[in-house]
């Protein structure tokens, strides 16, 4: 392996390194080994650009132009523009402390993912970051949860509370 272009880092609950690369797809470091996971092995873009481990270990997987997948050590099963992810372009991933997982786009805004579907709950924020000046369209580039709610990080900070208010943070 040569010149990788890490996109994302991530340590998960059992110590592993994942690296989100743009062209050679996720990398996992595990002890002494390294294990490159591809299109060959069924994830849906070699362009790896968020990873997370949600609450109960499971690994997700946010790809530009490839949706999210959720690992389970064995294969991956994407999730796209039928579970209503609208925009499969994925640079951002969070999880809430109701276990939600929250998804941030290039150019989509943000999407809700509960029960195996994604639902767009903050349209005031898809406007909100399209107009504010110096964005590219609705992109959230970061996110961060706290007690009080969702953060997305673009070219301002945004505050998404739970009751899916969005405010303008200092």
């Amino acid at each position: 392996m040569t010149g990788v272009d890490a996109k994302c880092m991530y340590s998960d609950m059992d110590g592993d390194l994942w690296v989100g690369t743009s062209t050679d797809g996720l990398l996992r470091f595990k002890d002494a080994a390294i294990r490159m996971y591809t299109t060959a092995d069924g994830l849906p873009a070699n362009y790896a650009m968020a990873v997370l481990s949600s609450h109960d270990g499971t690994l997700w997987v946010g790809s530009n132009c490839g949706g999210v997948s959720r690992f389970d050590g064995q294969s991956f099963k994407a999730y796209k523009e039928p579970e209503g992810l609208l925009n499969s372009c994925v640079w951002s991933m969070a999880e809430d402390s109701n276990h939600d997982l929250w998804i941030g786009t290039w150019g989509g805004g943000i999407f809700r993912f509960r029960d195996g579907h994604f639902t767009q709950p903050a349209r005031t924020l898809r406007c909100l970051v399209w107009w504010w000046k110096g964005c590219h369209g609705n992109c959230i580039r970061s996110f961060e949860t706290s007690s009080t709610g969702l953060l997305a990080r673009h070219c301002e900070m945004l505050s998404a509370t739970p009751g899916h208010t969005v405010s303008k943070r200092n």
